[in-house]
Order: structure tokens, then sequence, then C-alpha cells
């Protein structure tokens, strides 16, 4: 009897294979063309997996609202580098809502204690 070669199972961490469809991998798109934009690199996650995830409106709905978010924040002018999106869906600068923390010069969305969960480098 002959023995089947045996394959190893995909890595779900490393590599899914829902981002290394294709030639080019999903993490290697994003780090190059949109490290500095995590609106436009989520968007562009959730296009590179639509069609291979099992749930294309779903994840081509969450590429809009990502869209959606980047057109936000384009169009009040805001860097898309400290922008984020509140509970009212409103587009703000988190350097205001966030306050420089004296003891270790970072940015923390809470005043004190000084966490490490809480810091937020920019």
């Amino acid at each position: 009897m002959k023995k089947e070669p045996q394959t190893n199972p995909p890595d779900l961490v490393n590599h899914p294979p829902h981002y290394t469809n294709g030639a080019i991998e999903a993490i290697e798109v994003i780090m190059d063309q949109f490290h500095d934009d995590y609106s436009l690199a989520a968007a562009y996650k959730y296009i590179h997996r639509c069609r291979h995830k099992g749930k294309l409106v779903q994840d081509l709905k969450k590429a809009i609202w990502y869209l959606n978010l980047r057109i936000d924040i384009e169009e009040q002018g805001l860097d898309a580098t400290t922008a984020h999106w509140n509970l009212d869906g409103v587009v703000e600068d988190v350097r205001e809502i966030m306050k420089v923390c004296p003891e270790c010069g970072l940015y923390h969305i809470e005043k004190a204690p000084c966490k490490p969960a809480e810091k937020v480098r920019l």
C-alpha cells in the first residue's frame, strides 16, 4: 500500500489562507501602502479576503464602513494618523481627548495612573 504524502495544516495565525491567496499576501500590501492609515488598511484587508472567507457581503460592508470613515476624516481636514471615530460617529483628533502623561510623555486614554495598556504613541 502506497503512503500518502503528509500535508501540513494551514498556519491560521501567521499565514491564514484568506490573506495569502494570490501572489501577494495582504500584510505585505498593507505594510507597503497603508502602514500609516488604519482606515485604508482595514478596508483593503476586508476587500482582499472577501471572496475567500465565505462572507462576501459582510466583508464588503465592513470595507465600505472603513472607507466612509476615511472619507469623513479627509472631509474634516483631520490627520488620518491621529483621527478616530467616537460612539456618536464623529471623527475627531485623538490628541484633543487624550492628555500627555507627565511621567512617560505618551498620550493616555485616562489621566492616571500610567498603565502600559493605556499608552498610545502618536
